[in-house]
């Protein structure tokens, strides 16, 4: 739609984008090589929690095992991955 680089601070917002889902796209990949699952994690959003990582509460235990760094919600339905990385590729990507 606009001309990269053209208009610098759409060009930075851009980059910043890209940026964002490059990383959350990592997470997801390095956790789904460990399910061995190319659809074990996926990305979800909510507008109070911003971006994340999901996969079924069932392979909770063997997040917190692999990374335990990371921070994980679990409800009946979905377990939520989160960490400072994510928190801020989140950032990048609400405008």
């Amino acid at each position: 739609i606009f001309p990269f680089c053209k208009y610098e601070d759409i060009s930075v917002e851009y980059e910043n984008t890209k940026k964002g889902y490059k990383l959350l796209n990592s997470y997801k990949k390095r956790l789904n090589e460990i399910f061995d699952d190319d659809n074990a994690v996926k990305i979800g959003k909510t507008a109070t929690e911003g971006y994340y990582l999901m996969a079924p509460p069932k392979k909770a235990s063997v997040i917190k095992k692999e990374i335990p760094e990371l921070e994980i919600k679990i409800n009946k339905s979905v377990c939520k991955i989160f960490d400072g990385n994510i928190r801020k590729a989140s950032k990048r990507l609400y405008l």
